[in-house]
């Protein structure tokens, strides 16, 4: 699992290595094949695969099922798959919830529905997870960065730097940095954000999430010619399936003036299941540009909509 949040290529090689040596030695392994599952998936939401690798995903996964139907960690890498290839939170929640039946404090699934949650504002329904997270495990060093995650997604950007800060003190390469910058970047200190990026820019992480940061910071330099260049085929591809990314890119171009840009951006970001209506609505200071055009009004009443009806 440490592999899986390096965000590299050369992570999530060695995890396999490690896991089919492993599972060499064990033969069939429901906790094995869910773990290979899952890091088919990440060469995949990270952009350093695509479709194909989420065939090995599910594959594997399927191996897991066939071993033991109500297997929390293959729930666990369908939920993940629901979420950020498909789009979709309500099946994603639904195979969470399962995952930690048997088991309320498995922390995996127990993260992913916090950022579930998060992603679609539904902040209270986390907070009582998270206090659970930090029971389970409170040493570790991700509690400070979901933390950060559930203030920044509730629109409490100045709450959300001192958590931010303690996990990029003690990981300054990790690329979810990108969530401090960027509410470093909402509280104005354009400067302190763009250092933290380039201090991110050291490390040997190329996914989607260390691209979106070198978009933010050439939007805090003003320098859209480069920001539209870092918009290529394949991290458009890897954007376009997931809300969050597509979130993430339609604020930029909305900061930037490209407002249709960031109109079809954020039309997507809703369709791939970023719900977290008042956050769009009223409090992200990004997409101030385009709250005035008819279109986003009525990509607000379709996420208001979706937000309120949204089962927790």
């Amino acid at each position: 699992y440490q592999e899986f949040w390096k965000f590299t290529g050369d992570a999530f090689d060695r995890a396999l290595k490690f896991l089919q040596q492993a599972a060499d030695i064990t033969g069939d392994n429901e906790l094995l094949y869910s773990s290979m599952a899952l890091i088919y998936y990440q060469y995949v939401n990270t952009g350093l695969k695509q479709k194909d690798y989420i065939t090995k995903a599910l594959e594997y996964a399927r191996k897991a099922f066939g071993l033991n139907p109500d297997s929390p960690t293959a729930h666990h890498v369908m939920g993940v798959i629901a979420l950020h290839i498909d789009g979709n939170p309500h099946e994603a929640v639904r195979y969470f919830k399962h995952a930690l039946v048997n088991d309320p404090s498995l922390q995996p699934p127990l993260i992913s529905l916090i950022a579930t949650y998060g992603y679609c504002g539904k902040i209270s329904a986390a907070i009582p997870l998270f206090e659970k997270l930090i029971t389970v495990n409170p040493l570790s060093l991700q509690r400070y960065y979901f933390e950060g995650f559930l203030q920044f997604y509730d629109g409490n950007f100045n709450a959300a730097l001192r958590p931010f800060k303690h996990f990029y003190q003690k990981d300054p390469g990790n690329p979810i940095n990108f969530f401090y910058a960027w509410a470093l970047a909402y509280c104005n200190n354009y400067e302190e954000a763009i250092s933290v990026i380039d201090t991110g820019a050291n490390s040997k992480c190329e996914d989607a999430q260390f691209k979106a940061s070198q978009m933010l910071k050439f939007s805090l330099l003003a320098d859209k010619e480069k920001v539209l260049k870092l918009i290529t085929p394949n991290f458009q591809k890897t954007c376009k399936r997931e809300g969050a990314l597509s979130y993430i890119i339609s604020t930029l171009l909305a900061f930037l003036g490209e407002k249709e840009k960031a109109l079809d951006w954020l039309d997507n970001a809703i369709n791939k299941g970023f719900l977290n209506y008042k956050l769009m609505a009223e409090k992200d200071v990004f997409i101030k540009n385009i709250r005035g055009e008819g279109r986003f009004k009525k990509l607000m009443e379709r996420a208001k909509y979706e937000w309120e009806r949204f089962e927790v």
